[in-house]
């Protein structure tokens, strides 16, 4: 896989600007932005990019992907990730991390370093978009009911608790049983099946 330099850009990209809670910063050096890219051909498989100022803290909890595979590429800066119980450190020229279905993970930015992040997710980039799509209008700092029936929505994303492998079938039931029952009583949009959600 090609290692690009730069953060890429395609034709009617999707920028959605992330609110900073910790600081409420919200001008040119405090805006955080997540560009979809949904008009990326096919082959690269780029789904999106991640910028990240240095006055925002981002936080991704321990969670795993049924079907897709997820590639993380730092182009600046450097995230903390642990993956499968291992903590490491991702820095801009460490190449792209490999994240195969299952596999346990989580990624924290501190605050004080900018960070740009490329994903590139398999076998279905579109369905991706659709979830983050969904997840950062319909359940991202809008609490855990919310976020359960985008992870319900999407099908692939199971948070991940410590205690062993029993603990997939809380994570199973958070999903299936609280959000599926979210979904269904209409809380949090409609995700992927709503007109608003298609990619263009």
């Amino acid at each position: 896989m090609a290692t690009p330099t730069t953060p890429p850009t395609y034709p009617h990209d999707q920028e959605i600007i992330l609110p900073n809670l910790l600081t409420g910063l919200q001008d040119a050096s405090g805006t955080a932005h997540l560009y979809l890219h949904h008009h990326a051909p096919a082959s690269t498989q780029d789904v999106l990019t991640l910028h990240l100022p240095a006055s925002f803290a981002f936080d991704a909890h321990p969670h795993y992907h049924r079907r897709s595979s997820e590639s993380m590429l730092v182009l600046e800066g450097a995230v903390h990730c642990t993956i499968n119980g291992h903590r490491r450190t991702l820095r801009a020229g460490d190449g792209w991390l490999h994240l195969p279905p299952y596999t346990r993970h989580s990624f924290e930015k501190p605050l004080g370093t900018k960070v740009v992040w490329l994903e590139r997710d398999g076998p279905d980039p579109d369905a991706k978009k659709r979830f983050y799509r969904d997840y950062y209008e319909n359940g991202h700092e809008k609490g855990l009911v919310r976020t359960l029936a985008c992870f319900y929505r999407d099908g692939d994303t199971v948070p991940s608790l410590r205690g062993g492998a029993w603990t997939d079938w809380v994570g199973w039931g958070m999903v299936y049983g609280v959000g599926g029952l979210a979904h269904w009583m209409g809380v949090g949009g409609e995700g992927g099946e709503g007109e608003g959600f298609k990619v263009e």
